[in-house]
């Protein structure tokens, strides 16, 4: 399935969740102050959707997805808007994207978040994407492009996963206060995204590991790892355009340790990496491979 240019939305209406995709233009729903070139062609009849219209907006975008769809779609396409018509919550995610400013078309009878739409969305949804790919014919393990991998050693043992970059910060509570975060979200994102357990160290390392345990690597997966290719690399390279993660960070929850790889987030300070970890650990912004065993370092060369 091919979706690449499109922006993939969750929608909670009518008690259940549905998943559309669709041109940036036409998630909006008021268009009147969009100059007429801009305005696709579907939407020129009618130009402002209200709340009282909501089914007419939904019938408004392309094509519906499944959650089967959403599960083998090729690229794995990230989650980029979230819409939550039961609290009237449209939140935002390609906020960042060049051209157009998708908040300055949604009324004021909404409430509009710009911010990453995964911390609004049930764990379940986030596995109909963020879980891993099989591509038999080369023999690769694909992950979603948009996550990182790192390595956990809890009780003496080293296992490995892929999540989102935010998910590998131990305090997720300061986190949380240095993004900004509405304080009325907090417990969504906590209850969603974090499932309740907002600050860990090496006395709950387990929990975080069920946490994770959901987006797990096996080591022979870690020698087959790529990035999930695009819909347009399928077709264009036939999966020859091959792109493997690096070893994001390191958790040694034995020896109360964090390294982030040295390239990783290369703006941010390793003052302000510590805030969101624990006190009482030792943190380094560094090669990640050093910190692992020699017949480890190997699955990544």
């Amino acid at each position: 399935m091919d979706i690449d240019g499109f922006y993939l939305g969750a929608i909670y209406t009518n008690g259940q969740w549905r998943y559309f995709y669709d041109y940036r233009q036409k998630w909006a729903f008021d268009l009147r102050s969009v100059h007429f070139q801009n305005i696709p062609s579907e939407r020129s009849d009618h130009l402002l959707y209200t709340k009282a219209e909501f089914n007419d907006y939904l019938s408004s975008l392309d094509t519906e997805l499944t959650a089967q769809d959403l599960y083998l779609c090729e690229g794995k396409l990230p989650l980029s808007i979230v819409i939550r018509e039961d609290i009237g919550l449209f939140i935002d995610g390609a906020y960042e994207d060049e051209g157009f400013d998708l908040a300055q078309y949604i009324p004021d009878e909404w409430t509009v978040i710009t911010n990453n739409p995964i911390y609004f969305v049930p764990y379940e949804i986030r596995l109909l994407w963020m879980t891993k790919h099989i591509y038999p014919s080369i023999d690769k393990v694909g992950i979603h492009r948009y996550t990182d991998v790192g390595a956990v050693k809890w009780k003496g043992h080293w296992r490995y996963f892929f999540e989102m970059f935010d998910a590998w910060k131990l305090n997720y509570g300061a986190f949380m206060v240095d993004c900004g975060l509405a304080n009325e979200f907090k417990d969504a994102i906590f209850s969603y995204y974090r499932n309740h357990l907002p600050y860990v160290d090496e006395n709950n390392g387990d929990e975080f590991l069920r946490l994770l345990s959901n987006f797990s690597l096996s080591i022979e997966e870690v020698s087959k790892l790529i990035y999930c290719p695009t819909a347009e690399q399928f077709s264009v390279d036939g999966l020859t355009q091959l792109n493997r993660p690096h070893l994001r960070y390191i958790i040694n929850f034995d020896e109360q340790l964090y390294v982030r790889n040295n390239f990783s987030e290369p703006h941010a300070t390793l003052d302000a990496i510590s805030v969101h970890m624990p006190v009482h650990w030792s943190c380094y912004q560094a090669n990640t491979l050093t910190y692992l065993p020699e017949h480890l370092q190997n699955l990544w060369k």
